[in-house]
């Protein structure tokens, strides 16, 4: 690995390369943004990934909840606030976790409904068969 330090922006340009590489892999410049040219992983021995959420005793937190909480705090719950984050900084493995759970919650909202829109559907095609044999009836009467 190289380092080299260049003049560009305001502060130079800093630059880690593979040695048998073809040029940078990763740059972190002067006003401190990090460019990966490849993938980036990010790797902890602390990382829980949210799977649990799938398990048959995880309380998903009814929708009612969820929407006076937003009302109450204006962020999600188990997501930092903006002013955390002001505050705190972001640490971006907790933050992805984060976001994973809400998607794996989407989800598993998204599966509650569409159960309940297949429930009211077949109660829909019982009550619009009923309907139709009634009026076919009250025509016949």
């Amino acid at each position: 690995m190289t380092f080299t330090n260049g003049p560009s922006g305001s502060g130079g340009e800093y630059r880690i390369n593979v040695v048998d590489g073809d040029g940078p892999e990763m740059r972190v410049d002067g006003n401190g943004y990090v460019t990966a040219f490849a993938g980036f992983r990010v790797g902890a021995t602390n990382l829980t990934v949210p799977d649990y959420v799938f398990e048959p005793d995880y309380a998903l937190r009814p929708l009612a909840e969820v929407a006076r909480f937003i009302q109450q705090n204006k962020h999600l719950p188990d997501v930092p606030s903006a002013g955390q984050v002001a505050a705190e900084g972001l640490d971006m493995t907790q933050m992805q976790m984060a976001l994973l759970k809400k998607v794996e919650e989407l989800t598993l909202y998204t599966l509650d409904l569409e159960n309940a829109r297949a429930a009211q559907q077949a109660i829909n095609t019982t009550l619009l068969a009923r309907l139709e044999a009634l009026e076919t009836r009250a025509k016949v009467d």
